[in-house]
């Protein structure tokens, strides 16, 4: 028997998607994050840009038309082959770096799909969106690879980061709720004197730090 509940389909939710599925339609190339998310990436990313994402797909393609050099890393080697063949279609396979670590579904810091990061020399990226599995060691993992000013895009933040006011997405956690785990109380940490930028389509929220310094 199906347990799960509805009580989050409420009209607003309902409309909510409904205008989601509307913008997912009519822009079948975009990301699968918040509209406002993409909006200000497009304002931000530049031709000479370099950028890191864990968890391929649509964003992989759209990142690449509009980037330097894209690194994408990926724990399904099913889907990463149907990606690569989009990338030769799009003549964008120069582009991307895709990486397949199949152990990023052992959710541990030390797995090759999250320690791949160490490849990458401290304050280089211009951007990394972290999409994909084991999010929190992954948003952990990318922090000093950023340039100062680089951006870090986390999709579902809801799901993660208590937000107040609490966002009205499902599953979202406000400042009762906490953290979700001791990896993302210590992102918060270490991000928590960046700028951030938080979206919601109220279906899911996007949310976007910009690394400060000097």
């Amino acid at each position: 028997m199906f347990t799960g509940s509805f009580r989050h389909w409420t009209a607003r939710y309902v409309l909510d998607r409904l205008r989601v599925g509307i913008y997912q339609r009519a822009n079948p190339d975009a990301p699968w994050l918040c509209r406002d998310a993409i909006k200000a990436l497009e304002s931000w990313l530049k031709s000479t840009d370099e950028g890191l994402e864990w968890g391929s797909g649509r964003s992989t393609l759209w990142f690449a038309a509009r980037v330097a050099h894209l690194i994408t890393i990926e724990h399904d080697a099913e889907w990463a082959e149907i990606v690569r063949g989009k990338l030769r279609g799009c003549g964008l396979s120069d582009r991307v770096d895709l990486k397949v670590l199949q152990d990023g579904r052992d959710e541990k810091p030390d797995s090759r799909y999250v320690s791949v990061v160490q490849d990458i020399a401290p304050n280089t990226l211009d951007f990394c969106l972290v999409d994909g599995v084991s999010r929190d060691h992954c948003a952990l993992a990318c922090l000093t690879k950023l340039k100062v000013g680089g951006v870090l895009v986390v999709d579902n933040a809801n799901w993660y980061i208590p937000r107040d006011p609490k966002s009205r997405a499902p599953k979202s956690r406000g400042p009762k709720d906490g953290f979700s785990s001791p990896q993302w109380k210590e992102f918060g940490r270490i991000t928590g004197d960046w700028r951030c930028i938080w979206t919601t389509n109220g279906v899911w929220d996007t949310a976007l730090w910009i690394k400060g310094g000097l």
